[in-house]
């Protein structure tokens, strides 16, 4: 209702800056409602003029924020050219933020092509960037798409591994600022079905053994190939 208000007057005032900042908030906001229709037309408007968004993190939120619209319709090549241009901004400046959500976004619609080589190319760039600032829990939320692709590659005790490191760390550290911005690997169905694959005694010893790993060794042990 205030992003609204606050488009309303921006327009009113013919403040172009202050419209494609409203405008793209409120298509993040829509998309987060499940309203793809609208977030895609108010995303659209935004970077209709990327100059006006003013500075690069912006444009690098506006481009992920509609092609995760477009990810969510199943157009993953129009996700995965969005998402590249957003990284193409992040890369422009020094903040880590919107470089994370970029190559998280763009790990996802790697894995939604079949590329998971890609994916895992992408998230290992990620993983050694939020733990290099010290981010528990944006190294947690890399930990589970790995390990999602560790079950894709058909290596189950690998991925239990990794989903316990990651618990253990969003457990300690708590949800963070990732899932704000990014839909996040869930370990609801994955769980069961690695269970279903492993013996109790190998599951329970490999989950025990990523919990206890830490930050620093659970990041050394997913960047290995």
């Amino acid at each position: 209702m205030l992003f609204e208000q606050a488009l309303a007057l921006f327009r009113r005032l013919g403040d172009k800056r202050g419209i494609a900042i409203a405008t793209g908030y409120l298509g993040h906001l829509a998309a987060l409602r499940g309203d793809y229709g609208k977030a895609r037309e108010l995303l659209t408007e935004s970077l209709a003029s990327p100059e006006e968004l003013g500075d690069d993190v912006s444009i690098a939120l506006m481009h992920n924020f509609l092609g995760q619209v477009r990810l969510s319709g199943g157009d993953n090549d129009a996700a995965a050219r969005l998402f590249s241009q957003g990284l193409d901004a992040a890369r422009r400046v020094p903040d880590r933020f919107p470089l994370l959500i970029s190559l998280y976004d763009l790990a996802r619609s790697s894995q939604a092509r079949e590329d998971l080589a890609g994916a895992a190319e992408f998230l290992r760039e990620g993983l050694s960037v939020a733990s290099d600032a010290g981010d528990e829990s944006s190294v947690g939320y890399y930990l589970q798409w790995l390990a999602s692709l560790a079950r894709q590659r058909d290596d189950p005790d690998r991925a239990v591994r990794l989903l316990a490191a990651a618990d253990a760390l969003l457990q300690a550290a708590g949800t963070g600022w990732l899932l704000a911005y990014a839909a996040t690997a869930s370990d609801d169905d994955t769980l069961p079905g690695l269970r279903s694959r492993m013996e109790d005694a190998t599951f329970q010893q490999a989950w025990d053994q990523g919990a206890a790993m830490g930050r620093q060794r659970a990041v050394e042990y997913a960047l290995q190939e």
